[in-house]
């Protein structure tokens, strides 16, 4: 997915020599402050399309297969978005430097974007916007990550990246947490108004990074031609690299699969499966939902508020099998149930939301202990305790009854997240060869997308074979990506413990 691109796209190098790049001035921590900041908004887009495209895409049409495919938007255009805008911004230079006129564009369209998505009257529109959207995030993202090595010194290289790493990891927590937030004092926030939210922080964040960071022009070398490669000799210098490099590709293709599922479908699943709310996209619920748009009546009464305090009572505390008998008693006819659905829908995407900050927020705070801890103990070690962790919690997740659990369950999969962003790259730094991490780093990543690519379309394919029914309405098993999910991680750890590890004391390559 390209949300998580972000944090680790390594392919945009600029072509300085050593002796220019070296000679690049410290920067302050206001200066590295001032250059991560623009990281938060782009967060803001990601975050929304995580959290909230589903609860778009569902009631214009969008089954679980479909909602899979439109998904695939991401991965494939950060293959091919990310790899073209960075060969062309390393061979341009403007008045306002080389990255910037393509962070700036990719902002502002991006933006327009994901202001109209939310309003998109219909699926094929929607469909077609998110793939703008990704498009032109990605424009952004790509050059925005070229801005460390293109303009801080070496030996600030580490530093740097730890600013971008935290402010992606409070981006993903500030975007997810307003209206989470702003709920606890009864300040309700709908999807379109989160959109516009994030559009707007878009753009000034952005803005504000290209304000206040100073770009060095590449310099020109006369007379020198310089031989470009090609990709296949990329290809060529990946198969005769360290086969640890091999093993390490096979371990980062099976959890990108599972944590893809966790992304794609976290929402739906807590939706769904935690909430027991039918899915939208059915013709019956559409026609139930027109009828009920065109009433003039106001049909959210008290009667639906009581209800939908006692459904809340009733998931809290597990006793699901009494949600049948609730709406029986409340004589709950057809419209009444689609405003407590309505309510349910908008209660279930907050606590899908505060699931997402829960799942960052540990990241977050264990970034830091946790690589103090690989130093310690080792990374492969550390790296496997981190990956039970993930596995443990999604195995649970098809027996989990109630909203805290689903968070709980996040919050224990955050613990591999600080990890997965950090060590794979780290452990693949000891092996490549010199010279060629651009090469090795460009087709590593495909190991990140092309997993994308299968929890998209195959796992969205088995649960739309998977209908249950609900209380209110017909559904699907959304929690089957979470077992698959579980099942790939444990392979994972298992093809992990076939690494060498080598012991170094530090690593002088550029992530």
């Amino acid at each position: 997915m390209s949300a998580i691109q972000e944090t680790m796209d390594p392919t945009l190098q600029p072509q300085q020599t050593e002796k220019e790049v070296s000679s690049l001035p410290m920067m302050s921590v206001m200066q590295l402050f001032n250059l991560c900041l623009g990281t938060p908004g782009i967060q803001f887009a990601w975050s929304m399309q995580i959290a909230l495209s589903s609860r778009v895409l569902e009631p214009l049409g969008a089954n679980p297969f479909l909602f899979g495919l439109i998904w695939c938007a991401g991965p494939i255009t950060g293959l091919l978005v990310q790899p073209i805008v960075g060969a062309i911004s390393d061979r341009t230079w403007t008045k306002i430097g080389r990255r910037r006129p393509f962070i700036l564009v990719g902002a502002f369209l991006g933006a327009l974007a994901l202001l109209f998505f939310p309003f998109s009257p219909t699926l094929l529109i929607a469909a077609l916007t998110i793939w703008v959207i990704d498009a032109c995030v990605n424009v952004s993202q790509g050059p925005y990550r070229a801005l460390v090595p293109d303009n801080v010194n070496p030996k600030q290289h580490a530093v740097a990246n730890g600013y971008l790493n935290f402010a992606f990891g409070a981006g993903s927590v500030i975007a997810l947490g307003v209206a989470p937030a702003l709920k606890l004092f009864n300040v309700p926030m709908n999807i379109e108004q989160q959109y516009i939210m994030s559009a707007v922080a878009l753009v000034l964040f952005i803005i504000y990074t290209s304000l206040t960071i100073k770009e060095y022009k590449k310099p020109v070398k006369q007379g020198v031609q310089e031989e470009k490669p090609t990709l296949f000799d990329a290809f060529k210098v990946f198969a005769k690299s360290d086969r640890e490099i091999h093993k390490l590709c096979g371990v980062q293709f099976l959890l990108w699969v599972g944590i893809m599922c966790m992304f794609i479908y976290l929402t739906p699943y807590i939706v769904h499966n935690i909430y027991l709310l039918p899915d939208m996209s059915t013709k019956q619920y559409k026609e139930m939902e027109q009828s009920y748009q065109k009433s003039e009546v106001n049909y959210e009464t008290q009667n639906v508020q009581n209800t939908f305090n006692e459904y809340k009572k009733l998931l809290s505390t597990g006793k699901k099998d009494q949600i049948q008998t609730l709406i029986v008693d409340n004589n709950m006819g057809n419209y009444q149930k689609i405003a407590l659905m309505k309510k349910l829908d908008q209660e279930a995407t907050n606590t899908a939301q505060l699931a997402l900050v829960a799942f960052n927020f540990v990241a977050l705070m264990l970034s830091i202990p946790l690589g103090y801890l690989c130093a310690k103990f080792g990374k492969k070690p550390i790296f496997t305790v981190s990956l039970l962790f993930l596995a443990l919690a999604f195995l649970f997740a098809p027996s989990l009854s109630t909203p805290m659990q689903a968070i709980i369950m996040m919050a224990c999969a955050g613990v591999a997240w600080a990890t997965i962003l950090s060590i794979p790259f780290s452990i693949l730094c000891d092996y490549m060869p010199r010279g060629s991490e651009g090469s090795i780093m460009g087709i590593f990543n495909m190991f990140i997308a092309g997993p994308q690519l299968i929890s998209a379309t195959f796992i969205a394919w088995v649960i739309s074979q998977n209908p249950v029914t609900t209380t209110l309405g017909s559904s699907h098993n959304w929690s089957i990506a979470f077992l698959v999910a579980s099942g790939c991680v444990f392979a994972g750890i298992i093809a992990l413990q076939f690494i060498k590890e080598k012991k170094v004391s530090f690593c002088d390559c550029k992530i």
